[in-house]
């Protein structure tokens, strides 16, 4: 009789638990970022008796979060996605910056590079037409050396940023490896 008292009482707290969640669904059906729960049953480890295995009752091994795990996904490699291309965009709007700039750009260098040599082809005994030729060849070099500074500052900046980055995952993971052992014990 007293296993009979038992098996009634785990079915009764059960319930109770069941009808906690229930209510805790309930009293957050509105609240922004609440996610539905459920109790986990399952039946007790039957005890064996010499006519066979007699039940021992229910309990409630676990409250699950009830989500769509492919949604789940979904918003995690968008996310992930969108921080990637920002971060690209970043990194292509400085490059852009300074290749376009008539400053430091290429392509006007280039542009006054070939327009003097032009000019001295068509007049190789003119001193200053050859002179305003090396000084442009000069100006566009110092663009090639000024566009690789740039972008090799730009790269260590992106290599420092990836370190960082990679401590701070390691740093998160060791955090979350220590709150994993903490629960287990």
């Amino acid at each position: 009789m007293a296993n009979l008292f038992g098996i009634g009482l785990s079915g009764l707290k059960t319930a109770q638990t069941q009808l906690s969640v229930t209510g805790q669904n309930i009293t957050n059906v509105n609240t922004a970022g609440y996610t539905r729960q459920t109790a986990l049953q399952v039946a007790q480890t039957p005890s064996f008796s010499g006519a066979g295995y007699l039940g021992n009752g229910s309990k409630v091994v676990d409250v699950e979060r009830i989500y769509n795990q492919f949604l789940t996904n979904q918003v995690r490699t968008a996310t992930s996605t969108n921080a990637e291309v920002q971060a690209f965009q970043s990194q292509l709007e400085q490059l852009n910056t300074l290749v376009s700039s008539s400053a430091t750009g290429i392509t006007p260098g280039l542009q006054s590079y070939f327009d003097a040599l032009q000019t001295a082809i068509e007049d190789p005994a003119n001193l200053p037409a050859r002179q305003l030729f090396l000084s442009e060849a000069e100006g566009l070099a110092s663009r090639f050396n000024t566009v690789q500074t740039s972008l090799t500052t730009q790269n260590q900046f992106i290599g420092q940023q990836m370190s960082t980055l990679a401590d701070q995952a390691s740093r998160l993971a060791t955090s979350i490896a220590s709150y994993n052992d903490s629960i287990a014990v």
